[in-house]
């Protein structure tokens, strides 16, 4: 920056703001008074030869009024013209005035200098020697007329001043009738507005020193506790007092809001990349513990049926439901983690969307019946059968809607309704409605819920358990599937979660394979207990097989794949 503008950087802003509004000012006032100004005596001197000449027409109709009257034989030529001269005379005033001259010099009327009527002015001349009533005549003889400026000495001033008259000729008699205007009277109204703007200016200027003063206290206290915050913030080991004495605050607190933007992108970074390190540990001991508890839970089950008496059953109970609960912690926590990591994938493979909210509603009518819940699944005909996309997790969107309407509905029922909201470029949008009768959510709080460890209230939790975790996990699966989620409710009344999904087209219907040789499943070898217990259940052994690529399991009629 050069030299001679330091100063103004290291400017206080009480100076600052006085100087920018003095420099607009006298801007405002240079380009009022050096160039708005004269364009407006240009325009008012426009005005006045416009009146001038209207004036000058009129009076030419006047004579010629007086000449038809002669012509129809009604007035003498002398009585037309007497008359005539005394209606000039009545139309003149102070600003409005008329004059004739014939084209032999003589003047043969003039209201303000009846001195020269009737002699020859062939030979006036104006103060620059000019010989005024011959151009006058000259002119109108050649162009029958037009505009002549002048020197003539106007009423109440004893110098002649400039002046501009219209003149034109009467053909008829040979008489020049002529009307003018003073430039001075230009000046005079030109002079009167500059005199109006300094007025106004200096009006303004008081205006702006006091404004000035009001508004940098206004602005320059906050700017002063915000400077000492910031520096005390960028410089903890110097004194605020250097803070206090600066001039330039807003430069100053700009660069420390920059430090401190700087710093804070740097512990940002610093905190995502504690936080991936966070969800990724917690993604790989997730799936380090729900192996075991799966196992857990299983042989609780086998221990189960074997369970001699009815206390070792309840026993047994107690721990197949803390471990399911457990699972089902660790479950959310590892999607919530993967999702955070960037690890999770959807994936795109073939499915009939009727059959996976069908099977999700067989699983989940049965929880609705043991609390004396209707449950009902609608898919709309018009919706493709055949998609492209991730069934399980679907059927996990799904079922924890759904399992959230069951848990917090007392009576009433469950109703999933499926139906297709657009379809373009081989690409189906498709919109699933779970709509509950249960106690509802606050309106104030229905945004909150799909955020995570969110939950409507602290009673809720205590009463019916949870994480927090489902809802902000469903509406992360349904943006990742292209979609989104939302609620709407009223206490007492249910809620109705609407959440959208879009899926391509499949051209062909998924297949199920068909390898099995026998009713009994092929495992891998590192089978869980609680897969052990579940194929027991359903009335088949399993056997086992050299390859964990593919398991498969035909039974009751019904194929499926196990991944």
């Amino acid at each position: 920056m050069p030299q001679r503008l330091f100063w103004l950087e290291n400017c206080s802003i009480l100076v600052k703001i006085i100087g920018i509004n003095l420099a607009i000012l006298l801007v405002a006032s240079l380009a009022i008074i050096f160039h708005i100004i004269p364009v407006y005596e240009q325009n008012l001197l426009r005005q006045y030869k416009s009146h001038t000449s209207n004036l000058v027409d009129i009076a030419s109709s006047v004579l010629n009024n007086y000449n038809s009257k002669v012509l129809r034989h009604e007035m003498t030529l002398d009585e037309a013209q007497a008359s005539a001269i005394e209606s000039i005379r009545v139309m003149a005033n102070r600003n409005d005035y008329l004059w004739i001259q014939d084209l032999e010099q003589i003047m043969v009327v003039h209201p303000f200098a009846p001195q020269l009527e009737g002699k020859n002015v062939a030979d006036f001349k104006d103060a620059s020697g000019k010989m005024l009533f011959v151009e006058m005549n000259r002119l109108v003889k050649t162009q029958g007329q037009g505009f002549l400026e002048y020197l003539w000495p106007k009423p109440g001033h004893a110098a002649p001043v400039p002046k501009i008259s219209y003149i034109k000729l009467f053909e008829p008699w040979g008489w020049v009738v002529g009307s003018g205007v003073y430039y001075d009277d230009v000046k005079q109204e030109s002079a009167e507005l500059r005199r109006q703007v300094l007025m106004t200016s200096s009006v303004l200027l008081a205006l702006i020193i006091c404004f000035s003063l009001y508004a940098a206290r206004r602005i320059n206290l906050p700017l002063k506790k915000a400077l000492l915050i910031t520096h005390q913030i960028t410089h903890p080991h110097l004194p605020a007092s250097e803070a206090a004495d600066i001039s330039d605050e807003p430069s100053l607190l700009l660069d420390s809001i920059e430090t401190i933007v700087t710093e804070l992108k740097g512990a940002k970074d610093e905190a995502e990349r504690a936080n991936r390190a966070k969800s990724d540990f917690l993604a790989r001991m997730s799936h380090e513990i729900r192996t075991p508890m799966n196992a857990v839970v299983g042989m609780t089950e086998l221990a189960m049926e074997s369970a001699t008496t009815l206390e070792q059953k309840e026993y047994l109970e107690g721990v197949r439901s803390s471990a399911e609960h457990l699972t089902a912690l660790i479950n959310d926590i590892l999607d919530f983690s993967k999702i955070e990591a960037g690890r999770l994938a959807l994936e795109q493979i073939p499915f009939s969307l009727r059959d996976t909210l069908n099977a999700s509603g067989q699983l989940l009518a049965y929880r609705a019946r043991q609390k004396g819940l209707s449950f009902e699944v609608n898919v709309s005909p018009d919706l493709p059968d055949r998609l492209l996309g991730d069934p399980v997790r679907l059927r996990q969107i799904i079922t924890n809607l759904t399992g959230n309407a069951i848990k917090f509905t007392g009576r009433g029922g469950i109703t999933i309704t499926a139906a297709e909201v657009a379809r373009e470029d081989g690409e189906v949008l498709a919109a699933i409605y779970v709509r509950d009768t249960g106690m509802g959510i606050p309106r104030e709080v229905q945004e909150l819920i799909f955020e995570p460890f969110v939950q409507a209230d602290g009673s809720t939790a205590r009463q019916f358990g949870g994480t927090g975790l489902g809802l902000p996990i469903v509406r992360q699966l349904v943006e990742m599937m292209g979609g989104g989620v939302s609620v709407a409710s009223e206490p007492g009344l249910g809620s109705e979660f609407r959440f959208t999904a879009r899926f391509r087209l499949a051209e062909e219907q998924a297949s199920i394979p068909d390898d099995c040789p026998d009713e009994r499943p092929a495992v891998a070898r590192q089978v869980t207990g609680s897969r052990v217990l579940s194929w027991r259940r359903w009335g088949t052994a399993p056997r086992w097989s050299q390859t964990a690529e593919r398991r498969c399991m035909r039974g009751a009629g019904e194929a499926s794949t196990w991944c």
